[in-house]
């Protein structure tokens, strides 16, 4: 079985929808016009798409696809079970530690008093 490389997509439609972002990576869709929108939330979205290296385009995607997650998930972010287990774990024992242990950091045990 040999793999054939995908022609690229843009100017590919699906159900009817043109692809005329440019990016190759991205599925054919219809434009998205944002109006009004704060100056400084698209400063932010470019300066996040520069330090990427990704077009606006390819931003504007990835933080659409972003919030989607987070708002059909009640906005509410999870630990898989591994990190949830570390993460109880470490509670654990730093609940074990004696009162009066962390006032101890960064002093330097049984030391005599300065005599100035």
């Amino acid at each position: 079985m040999s793999a054939h490389p995908l022609p690229p997509r843009a100017g590919r439609t699906i159900n009817g929808a043109a692809d005329v972002s440019g990016d190759h990576w991205a599925p054919a869709m219809t434009d998205i016009v944002l109006k009004d929108i704060d100056e400084l939330l698209l400063e932010r979205i470019k300066r996040m798409a520069d330090r990427r290296g990704w077009t606006l385009s390819h931003a504007l995607q990835h933080l659409l696809e972003q919030g989607l997650y987070a708002v059909e998930g009640d906005g509410k972010l999870g630990f898989d079970t591994s990190e949830a287990d570390v993460l109880l774990s470490a509670i654990a024992a730093l609940e074990s530690v004696p009162d009066g242990v962390f006032s101890l950091i960064g002093q330097v045990p049984d030391a005599a008093p300065r005599q100035d």
